[in-house]
């Protein structure tokens, strides 16, 4: 997976998904699919997420590091 210039591995799709505190179904909702297997094949390399649910992917990650930020401050 390409985001920008750096790639992501379907384990750290899954730690994004753990960092957020998401189980695999809330996140399938989150992007409008139907039942958890999808993320399932994301996290296990079986299947390669669309670009638009990549950048969901991005969002999510982006999300928590400005959370991590502001407590810091």
């Amino acid at each position: 997976m390409v985001v920008g210039q750096k790639m992501l591995t379907p384990d750290q799709l899954k730690d994004i998904r753990l960092q957020a505190g998401l189980t695999q179904a809330q996140l399938s909702d989150f992007f409008g699919l139907s039942g958890k297997s999808r993320i399932a094949e994301y996290e296990s390399g079986i299947r390669n997420p669309s670009p638009g649910i990549f950048k969901l992917y991005e969002l999510i990650k982006n999300k928590k590091k400005i959370e991590e930020i502001k407590k810091e401050n």
